[in-house]
């Protein structure tokens, strides 16, 4: 997978609540992470056990499994455009669709901080 290039969605807030809980969850996310493999930050939504909106027990989860924030934040945005097939969003650059958190807080330092976001651009237009 990692050769080909091909990301991986976990999904651990899924399969957490499954028989697989527990130490072993973590172990295959920390192997592929470790060859350099992409992995992109999802959580099956609308699966009946999963949240709407921002997927922070996801980004726990895969911090638990040997990410660190900058990785998942990578993950979440950069990856995560990538694994949808999106070329025009994933990073702050000219050209790109403006969806954007801000937040109070440092997300590299404490991805809870995304939990609250101050303000919320979406296509480029202030929504709060």
């Amino acid at each position: 997978m990692v050769r080909e290039q091909i990301i991986l969605t976990p999904t651990l807030d899924v399969l957490s609540r499954s028989v697989w809980n527990g130490p072993e969850l973590y172990e295959p996310v920390r192997f592929f992470a470790n060859l350099g493999g992409r992995i992109a930050v999802g959580n099956d939504h609308p699966y009946r056990r999963t949240d709407a909106g921002m997927p922070l027990k996801e980004m726990h989860f895969l911090h638990r499994a040997g990410l660190d924030n900058s990785a998942i934040m990578t993950s979440a945005t950069q990856t995560s455009a990538a694994a949808c097939g999106y070329t025009d969003r994933g990073t702050i650059a000219p050209g790109m669709v403006a969806d954007l958190l801000v937040v109070t807080g440092d997300p590299l330092k404490d991805i809870s901080v995304l939990a609250a976001p101050t303000h919320i651009i979406k296509d480029g237009v202030f929504v709060r």
